[in-house]
């Protein structure tokens, strides 16, 4: 049943459809997980548009008001408020971005199955403005997870390599040689992984901070 709800992801990655056309992955693996019974098929297919638009950074198109039901009504609200950081921030909107990282980084991170994507949210709206606050406490909560891809919505998707994340932020930290060596691996690892965006970001990350 899993892999015949992931089936329409799987065409969506590789491209145009033999008529030329890219077909529509999130209604389609909806309406598959519909057919199956599963409970959880909206969710999802909400979750890889979501994800799909951080990829792109179309960050104006993104539900917000969707999220700040989230934040104030689910019971992990607070990996969803790691994500509204990021959203702020990518929206210009520093002075919120920053009250929402603050007041998230306030809280209590459960080591759960949103456990990293939270903190790699957070280190997203953290070099999004540049916050030294928590700089550092995130860098060392990520250090762990050098060499291993930062998953997200609960294996829907995923941010790529962790060292990206450790690179930008050890740039923030003034770490100049730690910050090539961690988007080097980045650059490898996000190759390997197919996660094609987020090398291209390390490899744009990377080329600014050696010249």
């Amino acid at each position: 049943m899993v892999r015949r709800f992931a089936r329409p992801y799987d065409g969506a990655a590789r491209g145009p459809s033999r008529t030329g056309r890219r077909r529509a992955p999130e209604r389609e693996a909806e309406q598959a997980g519909l057919r199956a019974g599963d409970r959880n098929a909206e969710l999802f297919a909400g979750m890889v548009r979501f994800c799909a638009q951080l990829e792109r950074e179309e960050f104006e198109e993104i539900d917000v008001e969707f999220i700040e039901d989230r934040i104030a009504n689910s019971p992990i609200g607070v990996a969803y408020r790691s994500s509204y950081a990021w959203i702020l921030a990518g929206r210009g909107d520093t002075e919120r971005a920053r009250e929402e990282l603050h007041a998230t980084m306030a809280l209590l991170h459960a080591f759960d199955a949103n456990w990293l994507s939270l903190q790699a949210e957070c280190a997203e709206a953290c070099v999004l403005i540049g916050d030294d606050a928590h700089t550092a406490t995130l860098y060392e909560r990520l250090l762990p997870f050098a060499g291993r891809p930062a998953t997200a919505g609960r294996g829907v998707t995923s941010y790529g390599a962790v060292d990206r994340l450790l690179g930008d932020l050890a740039e923030l930290l003034g770490r100049h040689d730690e910050a090539v060596r961690h988007l080097d691996a980045a650059i490898r690892q996000n190759a390997s992984l197919g996660c094609i965006v987020w090398q291209e970001r390390a490899e744009r990350r990377l080329s600014r901070i050696v010249h």
